[in-house]
């Protein structure tokens, strides 16, 4: 892309934000290589605000799974990406608007949440010997879990998809 173009993308992005226009022809004339570069948020307002407000998709957080979801619907419904976009905002929608089901999460996904490895450790460890979490409370119960982090990630925290 030369300094031009992509001076032109970075204006028409910004007008389409503030007035709400479809980029749809834009990005459908990029590159691929420019369209993996472009991060999660950028990919999912310009593909997600076509047809409806961002704050109206963000408005319930989900589970990965959930997500997913959404997105299947999405495409059903007819919403236009490009090959890769899918996975970009998924991973957009999971670390910046996701919930971790606890009961479902692995190790690795309890620590992206903000926990010790120690404690997701623990919470695979209670899980597997006692069952799933009822709730919040029941998540509290696991011994020697740094409550105080537990307490801190309460709000990204789901017990189901």
């Amino acid at each position: 892309m030369t300094q031009g173009s992509s001076t032109k993308s970075v204006i028409v992005f910004a007008l389409a934000i503030a007035g709400g226009l479809s980029l749809s022809v834009d990005v459908a004339t990029s590159s691929p290589q420019a369209s993996a570069s472009k991060n999660g948020e950028e990919v999912f307002l310009n593909r997600c605000s076509n047809c409806h407000g961002a704050d109206r998709a963000l408005a319930a957080p989900r589970t990965k799974k959930g997500w997913e979801g959404v997105l299947a619907d999405m495409v059903n419904m007819g919403a236009q990406l490009e090959t890769g976009e899918q996975e970009t905002i998924l991973a957009f929608l999971t670390e910046q608007h996701g919930l971790v089901n606890v009961n479902a999460a692995s190790a690795e996904e309890l620590v992206a949440l903000g926990l010790s490895k120690k404690d997701a450790d623990a919470i695979g460890s209670y899980r597997t010997d006692h069952g799933p979490f009822a709730d919040f409370a029941a998540l509290q119960r696991v011994p020697g879990l740094d409550l105080d982090r537990l307490n801190a990630v309460r709000e990204r925290v789901a017990f189901r998809d």
